[in-house]
């Protein structure tokens, strides 16, 4: 589906981010990463909303709005602080708040794909 289509464009240009060093490779896998993961989420969201029974799609929407917030957004800059500060003199652990962030999304690919083998 389309879905998995970007979901692998985002999360292949995710993975090498954090090793670039020059500005205009960083810029262009980050580009891609924004552009394929907003295309994603109106369609992870649809797909969550539908599988909520009508009568209860409101507070599914808000309860899933609620978790994308709390464990998404709010702790990416938390959790990226902390291990930078964390291995911060550990030279073999380099940029390991961009891995951190980045390679999350790994587990949004995993889960769709055994989303997809489910279905």
């Amino acid at each position: 589906s389309v879905a998995c289509v970007f979901m692998l464009i985002a999360v292949g240009c995710a993975i090498p981010l954090p090793f670039f060093d020059k500005p205009w490779p960083v810029l262009v896998s980050l580009f891609f990463v924004l552009v394929f993961g907003g295309a994603l989420m109106p369609v992870m969201v649809g797909l969550m909303n539908t599988s909520v029974p009508e009568d209860l799609r409101t507070f599914g929407n808000s309860i899933g709005q609620f978790f994308f917030n709390c464990l998404g957004y709010m702790p990416a800059p938390f959790l990226y602080v902390v291990v930078e500060v964390w291995f911060r003199d550990n030279l073999d652990i380099q940029r390991g708040g961009m891995k951190l962030i980045m390679w999350w999304s790994i587990f949004g690919l995993v889960a769709m794909v055994i989303a997809k083998i489910a279905e």
